[in-house]
Parts: structure tokens; C-alpha cells; sequence
């Protein structure tokens, strides 16, 4: 008995296809959910710049949707506009304090002090809450914005306003801002065999 070769690559043909088909309408289910979800954003965008009481910049409005996004991410994510980041590539001589910090609900919490940083020598601790920077509130900020904060000319100050388990009161600490150098790896000699 001969096979028919046209008979079989038709069989094949429509079996494939079959089983393309679910992926397909699956595909196509997932891109309407996917689009009713930015024609969602889109109409409140648009029902926001046009109907609320004072004028509002679309760019900013674009801004905080962007954000609003950003912040049930964790936090370390950060949106950059085009100007912030060009900003961020642009160092100039300016020199921080050597702090590691997240966000985490709303507040600044230090994650580590650099070893020898400006921090570490005035005192910063792992766990201090940072409320303040040189007196003005942190609260709302992006971690980005604090750590722009805490940058500036080489051996100025910087006046933190830290909240430390097991104290009741606000401690003020200063520290003078230097170009920090990070070290991958820390080194000590312990007598004269051993490193």
C-alpha cells in the first residue's frame, strides 16, 4: 500500500494548526486584557487633565502615574525623567557620606554605614530612620532625591536628623561630605600568620 505524501502533509497541517488555535485565542485574550488596562489609564489621564478644577501639566500627571506604578515595586526602583538622569550621570566634584538606605514606608532607613565613610565617623547606625536632611522633612521623597540630598561640595556639612531604636528623642548628627571609594574587600592582619 502506497501513502498519498499530500494526504499526510495535510493531516499534519490541520493537527498543528489545531493546536495553534489555543494558543493563539489565548494570546489574543491576554493583549485585550492587556489594552482594556491602558484604555483604562488612558481615560482617567484624559478624564483627569480635562475636567479637574485647576489646569495640570500633562507631563507631570504622566510623571506621577509612572510613580504611582514604581511604588508597589520594591524600594529600590526609581523613574528618572530624561533631565534627572542626565543629571545623575553628571558627578562635578560632588561628594556624599558613604550611606547605603532604602525606602520602606515612606520613611529612610539606613541599611549600612560604608566602613571609614563620613557617616560611620559621625555615628550612623544600621536601622537609624533619616527624617531629616539639614532640617528639611524627608518624608514623600524618593530615595533618589535623598541620596541628591545628602550630595554636595566636598568637605561641607550635612546636618541628619535621625530617630534610633531605644531612644525617645530625635538624635542630630553632622558629617562632613567627602568623595567616597568603595572597597570590595576589607583586609586586616591579626599578629603575623594570620589575615
Amino acid at each position: 500500500m502506497r501513502k498519498n505524501p499530500t494526504l499526510l502533509g495535510a493531516a499534519a497541517g490541520i493537527a498543528l494548526g489545531l493546536a495553534v488555535i489555543p494558543a493563539i485565542i489565548e494570546a489574543k485574550a491576554q493583549a485585550a486584557v492587556e489594552s482594556s488596562q491602558v484604555d483604562c489609564l488612558l481615560a482617567a489621564f484624559e478624564r483627569i487633565r480635562t475636567n479637574y478644577v485647576d489646569d495640570l501639566d500633562p507631563s507631570e500627571l504622566v510623571t506621577a502615574a509612572i510613580n504611582g506604578m514604581i511604588s508597589m515595586l520594591d524600594s529600590q526602583s526609581v523613574y528618572l525623567d530624561r533631565e534627572t538622569f542626565r543629571d545623575a550621570q553628571i558627578v562635578n566634584g560632588l561628594a556624599g557620606i558613604g550611606l547605603e538606605v532604602i525606602m520602606e514606608k515612606g520613611s529612610v532607613r539606613v541599611v549600612a554605614p560604608i566602613d571609614e565613610s563620613p557617616a560611620a565617623k559621625a555615628g550612623v547606625m544600621v536601622n537609624d530612620v533619616i527624617t531629616h536632611i539639614d532640617g528639611v522633612p524627608l518624608r514623600g521623597l524618593t530615595v533618589y532625591r535623598v541620596v541628591q540630598k545628602m550630595r554636595g561640595p566636598v568637605n561641607t556639612k550635612v546636618r541628619l536628623t535621625i530617630m534610633r531604636d531605644g531612644h525617645d528623642k530625635p538624635v542630630e548628627l553632622t558629617a562632613v561630605r567627602q568623595i567616597i571609594s568603595m572597597h570590595s574587600v576589607r583586609m586586616r592582619q591579626d599578629g603575623e600568620d594570620i589575615g
